[in-house]
């Protein structure tokens, strides 16, 4: 079993236009478990988005030995990138033309979420817009889903 002390008070982040910043001194040892093993498995099987099979076991497998080097993965300017771009990659995808999916396919894995950034930078501004405007309402049905299965998990008990 990990033993970490963290020394976090709280931390922010932004959905639906609005920042939420959370108090972390008042969740208990046993939520603030929880939350560390959902954010491994949220982290973790991102990797696999969009990939099947061995593809999507390699994925995971490489963010692991990532983690466990010491470094969170990929940043975009240092800073990280928005967690709407994740929903804005898959409403592309869903976009594309037969031409182009078959273009997707052929892109090395590592360079697909570039490739689908390179597409998105392409639109229009309307059309970013309303790439955008869709990812955001994909991004609060994946945090409503998330939360109705949270809801069916509530009272299973977990050794921690």
């Amino acid at each position: 079993m990990a033993q970490v002390k963290i020394e976090i008070e709280s931390t922010s982040f932004r959905r639906g236009g609005h920042v939420m910043t959370v108090d972390l001194t008042k969740f208990n040892p046993k939520i603030l478990a929880q939350l560390v093993m959902h954010g491994a498995a949220q982290k973790i099987g991102d990797a696999a988005a969009g990939k099947d099979g061995d593809e999507a076991l390699k994925a995971m497998q490489a963010v692991i030995a990532t983690l466990e080097s010491g470094d969170w993965g990929r940043t975009r300017g240092g800073t990280g990138e928005e967690p709407i771009m994740r929903y804005v990659r898959q409403v592309i995808r869903g976009l594309l033309s037969d031409a182009s999916k078959a273009e997707f396919k052929a892109v090395d894995a590592k360079d697909r979420d570039a490739w689908l950034q390179a597409k998105f930078d392409g639109l229009s501004d309307d059309r970013q817009a309303r790439v955008r405007e869709a990812a955001e309402k994909l991004m609060e049905e994946d945090l409503k889903r998330k939360a109705a299965a949270k809801k069916l998990v509530d009272g299973v008990a977990i050794d921690l």
